[in-house]
């Protein structure tokens, strides 16, 4: 002889129901949240790479140090290196209008063409932010044109945030 079971009482229906919709609400809040964060988190990322890339590109040092033809450009080479590192950035990359770099963290690649694509557009006189593959690997990148004190644009600056550090600080 089987067993009927018996129907959920209102009440436990109701405990259910509203549980349910507890969990439902709170699945949604967390989703929204985690969105908002990962979202703030690369922003902030990006505002500080942009933070030194604006400090950059109106420094007259790096104008006129890229400007010169004296071919000498190790204080210039020094000096991007050194801004690099402290402010943990994956690259810190001057080209010149041609896209050839001019700095690099790997130094034997300094006279070779910049490599990504996404430098076109600074330059063509307009910033970018994009996230690409080059010799260090995948970065979210910002490029800015940048000027001479006679406001004629000879070249522009990459930086760039490896995506893996990124999605450490979101994580």
């Amino acid at each position: 002889m089987l067993k009927q079971r018996s129907p959920l009482k209102l009440r436990s229906t109701i405990t259910l129901l509203v549980c349910s919709v507890i969990a439902l609400v709170l699945f949604v809040v967390h989703s929204v949240y985690v969105t908002q964060s990962t979202e703030l988190s690369r922003l902030s990322l990006e505002d500080k790479a942009k933070a030194v890339l604006h400090t950059l590109t109106v420094s007259p040092f790096v104008a006129q140090a890229l400007s010169s033809d004296d071919g000498n450009k190790t204080d210039l080479q020094d000096y991007i290196e050194q801004v690099r590192q402290q402010n943990e950035l994956l690259f810190l990359v001057v080209m010149d209008m041609q896209g050839i770099r001019h700095t690099h963290p790997d130094p034997s690649l300094i006279g070779k063409h910049f490599i990504g694509g996404d430098e076109v557009k600074a330059l063509h006189g307009q910033e970018s932010v994009s996230e690409a593959k080059g010799t260090l690997g995948p970065s979210l990148r910002i490029i800015s044109p940048l000027f001479d004190v006679r406001h004629q644009q000879i070249g522009a600056i990459a930086v760039g945030i490896s995506t893996e550090k990124v999605q450490e600080i979101i994580a």
